[in-house]
C-alpha cells in the first residue's frame, strides 16, 4: 500500500462523473487569475489531476459528491481493480463510482460506521467526511499518523466550535491531524465547518496539500506536535522549549502530574488547571497552533517571552474576593484576566468578568506573561503532586 501512494505523480485523478472531459489547457475560462484557487486548479490540471467540462469551464463553486471524491480518493490511494465483495455504504452509488467506493471501505478509509443511514453518493460530501477519509489515508500510509490520532483524543482544537457548539469527541483527533497538518485550516471565520459542503475548488486545494503530507511524518509538523502534547499532558510547553525541573530526588516534575488536581490557594480556596497552552508572541508574526484563537493586538509583544493562556477551575474561600486577592493566590496560575474580547466573542470561551463568591466554582482562561530564561514555574497540588518549569 504504501508503495502504491507514493506513486500517485504517475496517476490520473477524476473529479467528476464520466460527462467531463479534459482541460485542453491550464486555464478554465471561469477561473480569473485572482480566484484564491486558482493557482492549485491549474497545476492540478497542468498534472493532469483533474478535468474539466465539454464547455471549457472548470464550475470552482460546484459541489463535490461522495461518488465523486471517493473516485478520487481511490485512484490516488493506488485502489484500483475489482473488491473482494460489493459494500452497501450509501445509495445511489453511480456505476462509474462503486468499484472506487467499495476499495475505499475494504482498505478502511471509509468507515461503514459512519453511514448506517445510508445516505446517497450523489449527495455533496461534507468538509468533515473529506478530512475523515484523507485522515484515514494518512494513517494508512504513515504509522506516525495514527500514533497522532491516539494522541490527539483530548486534545483542544483553535476552532470555533470547540466551546461554542461543542465536537464530538470521536471527530476531534481527526480535525487535530487535519489542522496540525495545515491540509485544512478551516474557514475564515474561524470554524471548521464541519457539515458544510465542498466545493470543486476546496479539493483542488486539499488535493495539493494531501499529496504533499504523503510524503512525510506526522512528526514533522510543529503545530501538530503542540496538539499531540496538548492531548497527551494538557499543554505545549515542551514543544515551545520549556526544561522540566527535578525533585530533590531528580526525579522530573512534569505538568501533567498536576493536570485536573486540586491547588490550595493563599486564601484557603482551591484551583485546578486543566490546560497551560502557550504561544511565542515575541515578535510582530505570533507563533503556534493557538495564536489565531487567543492572540490579537491587545496583547502586548514582549522579545524573549511567550504568553501562557491556563485554564482553570477557581473555588474562592474568602468573602470578600477581589482581582488583586485574585491575583496573589497561585503564582504563575491565577494570573490575569483576557482583554482579547473580539476573540473570546468569536471562539466561545470565558475569561472572568464576574463577581466571585464564595464557594462557588468557575472555570475560565487566565493569561501570564513568562520570559525566557528568567524564572521557574513551580505548582504543587495538595496531594504532593508537583510541576516545574522554565522556558528557555
Amino acid at each position: 500500500m504504501k508503495k502504491l501512494l507514493m506513486l500517485i505523480i504517475s496517476i490520473s485523478l477524476v473529479l467528476t462523473a464520466a460527462s467531463s472531459v479534459s482541460a485542453a489547457t491550464s486555464k478554465f475560462k471561469d477561473v480569473k487569475a485572482n480566484h484564491w484557487a486558482s493557482n492549485a486548479i491549474n497545476e492540478a490540471a497542468q498534472k493532469g489531476f483533474i478535468k474539466g467540462y465539454p464547455d471549457g469551464t472548470f464550475k470552482p463553486s460546484n459541489n463535490i459528491t461522495r461518488a465523486e471524491f471517493a473516485s478520487l480518493l481511490a485512484k490516488i490511494s493506488g485502489l484500483v481493480g475489482e473488491p473482494h465483495q460489493s459494500k452497501e455504504v450509501f445509495s445511489n452509488v453511480p456505476s462509474w463510482a462503486k468499484e472506487a467506493v467499495d476499495n475505499l471501505v475494504e482498505a478502511g478509509y471509509i468507515d461503514q460506521n459512519d453511514y448506517k443511514k445510508k445516505p446517497k453518493a450523489t449527495e455533496a460530501i461534507s468538509r468533515y467526511e473529506m478530512v475523515k477519509w484523507m485522515v484515514t489515508g494518512l494513517t494508512i500510509a504513515e504509522p506516525t499518523y495514527k500514533q497522532a490520532l491516539d494522541e490527539t483524543k483530548g486534545t483542544l482544537v483553535p476552532f470555533t466550535e470547540y466551546y461554542k457548539s461543542g465536537i464530538p469527541a470521536d471527530r476531534i483527533p481527526y480535525v487535530a491531524v487535519a489542522r496540525g497538518t495545515q491540509l485544512t485550516v478551516g474557514l475564515p471565520d474561524g470554524s471548521f465547518g464541519f457539515d458544510k459542503p465542498t466545493t470543486r475548488a476546496e479539493v483542488a486545494v486539499i488535493l495539493k496539500r494531501y499529496l504533499g503530507l504523503l510524503g512525510n511524518k506526522a512528526d514533522d509538523f510543529k503545530e501538530l506536535s503542540e496538539l499531540r502534547e496538548v492531548g497527551r499532558t494538557g499543554t505545549n510547553i515542551m514543544t515551545h522549549g520549556a526544561k522540566v525541573g527535578l525533585s530533590q530526588n531528580d526525579k522530573p516534575l512534569f505538568f501533567e502530574d498536576i493536570v485536573g488536581k486540586e491547588i490550595k490557594t493563599k486564601t484557603g480556596g482551591t484551583v485546578t488547571v486543566h490546560r497551560y497552552v502557550v504561544v511565542d508572541a515575541s515578535s510582530k508574526e505570533i507563533v503556534g497552533v493557538y495564536a489565531n484563537m487567543f492572540v490579537d493586538n491587545s496583547i502586548n509583544r514582549i522579545p524573549d517571552s511567550v504568553l501562557a493562556f491556563i485554564e482553570i477551575t477557581y473555588k474562592p474561600a474568602s468573602e470578600k474576593m477581589n482581582e488583586l486577592l485574585f491575583l496573589s493566590e497561585v503564582t504563575s496560575v491565577t494570573a490575569q484576566r483576557l482583554q482579547n474580547y473580539n476573540l473570546i466573542g468569536k471562539y466561545g470561551y470565558r475569561s472572568y468578568y464576574f463577581d466571585f463568591i464564595k464557594g462557588k466554582q468557575e472555570r475560565f482562561w487566565v493569561v501570564d506573561l513568562v520570559e525566557r530564561n528568567y524564572r521557574w514555574i513551580d505548582i504543587k497540588a495538595i496531594d504532593g503532586s508537583a510541576a516545574s518549569f522554565k522556558f528557555e
